[in-house]
């Protein structure tokens, strides 16, 4: 749940810094945060040096080991229908925010602001639905 919370606070506190970058600043403004908010992980991944753990196993080739992943879910009827149910949405989920621009230009007569403000919405109803799914399953 943690990740899940994680995840959608940058989804919607990223879009509204983004819209807000550029519409006081510009465009360029806001490409040019972003490749500077990358700049302290490319910094941690240049420093890193995970420990290998020896394996006695002789490496999977991909094919093999996709197909072995389908058995696994095949053979849980639980995992299998968890999977089932989330395919539509992961199928669906990107289509909305591909289409918030011209829902903020046309429809809605507003600019960048506006879409990081819309996009910031969609962030905001996730990280409270990921929060109230915990309170819902215990109840």
């Amino acid at each position: 749940m943690a990740n899940a919370v994680g995840f959608n606070l940058a989804r919607s506190v990223g879009p509204a810094i983004g819209g807000v970058i550029v519409a006081a600043i510009g465009a360029a403004a806001a490409f040019i945060v972003n490749a500077v908010s990358y700049v302290g992980i490319i910094a941690t991944l240049l420093w890193w040096r995970p420990k290998r753990l020896p394996s006695d196993l002789p490496p999977e080739p991909l094919g093999a080991a996709m197909a072995a992943g389908l058995r696994l879910r095949s053979a849980s009827r639980r995992t299998c229908w968890r999977s089932c149910c989330a395919a539509p949405s992961t199928r669906f989920d990107r289509r909305v925010p591909a289409l918030m621009p011209i829902v903020a230009r046309d429809l809605l007569g507003g600019g960048a602001a506006t879409f990081g403000i819309l996009l910031g919405g969609f962030g905001v109803g996730a990280m409270l639905g990921a929060l109230s799914s915990a309170t819902l399953r215990t109840g």
